[in-house]
């Protein structure tokens, strides 16, 4: 075997090397690809469930809550206006 004929089957070899890779590669992606998928499908089902219970509580705890506190800061800030104004009435 001279170096051309060498050369010739490194070549040969490294280029079925290189489609074996190929294919490998593809099919390593077509595996990936259908795990990932249920994968997302999976994850946009979850946060539309967290969403959904989001708007729930949102509606029905907080929301009341806010008015609630709402409520209470306005009747104590007008007690406080109506004292004040009673002290300087009192005052005087």
């Amino acid at each position: 075997m001279d170096l051309a004929s060498i050369r010739d089957l490194a070549i040969v070899i490294l280029a079925v090397l290189a489609i074996v890779q190929l294919i490998l590669t593809i099919l390593l992606s077509l595996v990936i690809f259908t795990k990932v998928v249920p994968l997302l499908e999976s994850a946009k089902k979850t946060a539309t469930r967290v969403q959904g219970t989001t708007a729930f509580v949102a509606d029905t705890a907080v929301k009341p809550i806010i008015s609630t506190i709402a409520f209470a800061t306005g009747i104590t800030r007008a007690l406080a206006i109506l004292t004040r104004i009673a002290k300087r009435r009192g005052g005087r």
